[in-house]
């Protein structure tokens, strides 16, 4: 699904202002991959989240990103942002990334690179 924002090969350590989850790759130890919250919404259709292979990633990035423990990461993002915008009367392009990192926060989830404490 084309994205409003889309990982792609060299996007490995890059810090997204919409940071939302990180992912590890898993052929490559110490690689981790920050996810941006506009992976998740797609571009032409509303009231919608992607999760796992179907999040807008090509290349090494997909390659990353198809895979389980990427797959049940950014299917619980999804999640959570989905119970948030059903309380708040709102659709998913209008959820403001700050407050879904609260609510991931509070689950225990990292969000950033900057979240953990050994991040290069």
């Amino acid at each position: 699904i084309a994205g409003r924002a889309a990982l792609e090969d060299g996007m490995a350590g890059r810090r997204f202002e919409d940071s939302v989850g990180l992912v590890a790759n898993w052929w490559r130890p110490g690689e981790v991959w920050e996810v941006p919250y506009g992976a998740l919404l797609p571009q032409q259709v509303g009231g919608l989240l992607a999760a796992g292979r179907c999040i807008s990633a090509a290349g090494e990035a997909w390659e990353v990103m198809r895979v389980i423990h990427a797959a049940a990461h950014t299917g619980e993002i999804a999640g959570a942002a989905a119970g948030l915008c059903a309380r708040r009367g709102t659709e998913p392009a209008e959820l403001e990334p700050d407050a879904l990192r609260d609510a991931l926060r509070a689950r225990g989830l990292a969000c950033r690179l900057d979240d953990v404490a050994d991040a290069s």
